[in-house]
């Protein structure tokens, strides 16, 4: 009697998976010709579709935001070779980030593992990294006064290295959108919220992005804390002593340890 050992399943299921992971990689690095005519604008029609956007650069270096309706249950495998897929909550992603400009619609991948989609770019322009000229006043000093706008505030580096903080008047619905440009951008608890972590000095006033992802905020420099000191030395009223700690205080420069000292009962 002669024994024929065969593959286990599991071992012939491995290796498709890898065998088709490998051709579907391949497939998908080099897109299919482009169409003339854009595939998935507006809201998707095809019962059972929804859509779905990424902003990935080309091979050029160029950004794009490419948008397609799908079957949501594709998207795990194609999140599995696009790392940048997301559910949308808009009609029309792209635009809603900027990208307004239509450049062309292609075809990725094949077979099982095929998706076409438009591709977007922003207008020629300006790309999101040029502001536009500055305002000679501030536009967000104190209390938000149109109706829904709250306040929020942001601290990043300038190009040349300098640190400023931002606050801008915006509709709470855009936060999400914005948030992914500028994942520093934080609600504010305050109307003043660059006063309050030591940034007094008005710099100027900017607007950042293009279209419907365009943000006009005021920026701010550290300024000089001319107040003066409470407690130097030993405490002046009778029944209070002297207390200290040392922590990364929010008022000036995020992660920089200061050390506070009080008179206290």
């Amino acid at each position: 009697q002669v024994l024929i050992h065969l593959p286990s399943p599991l071992y012939i299921s491995m290796k498709a998976v890898a065998v088709a992971t490998c051709l579907a990689s391949l497939a998908l690095a080099s897109p299919s010709e482009g169409s003339d005519q854009p595939c998935c604008q507006g809201k998707c029609e095809k019962p059972g579709e929804e859509k779905y956007w990424s902003i990935a650069k080309s091979m050029l270096g160029v950004p794009h935001c490419g948008e397609c309706c799908m079957d949501p249950k594709q998207y795990p495998l194609m999140h599995f070779f696009e790392k940048n897929l997301t559910k949308s909550e808009e009609d029309n992603p792209c635009e809603e980030r900027g990208y307004t400009k239509y450049d062309s619609t292609e075809t990725h991948g094949f077979g099982p593992v095929k998706m076409t989609l438009d591709l977007y770019d922003f207008p020629a322009a300006r790309t999101p990294e040029e502001p536009e000229p500055t305002a000679s006043e501030p536009c967000c000093q104190g209390l938000c006064q149109e109706p829904g706008h709250e306040k929020y505030w942001s601290i990043a580096k300038g190009l040349l290295g300098e640190s400023h903080c931002g606050e801008c008047c915006m509709d709470p619905s855009r936060y999400k959108t914005m948030h992914f440009f500028e994942p520093n951008l934080t609600k504010a608890k305050e109307d003043n919220p660059c006063e309050v972590r030591g940034y007094k000095k008005y710099d100027s006033t900017v607007t950042h992005g293009v279209g419907p992802i365009k943000m006009t905020l005021d920026l701010y420099d550290l300024g000089e804390d001319k107040s003066e000191p409470c407690c130097q030395s030993k405490c002046q009223n009778p029944n209070e002593e002297k207390y200290w700690s040392i922590a990364e205080s929010e008022k000036g420069v995020p992660g920089i340890p200061h050390c506070g000292e009080c008179c206290m009962d």
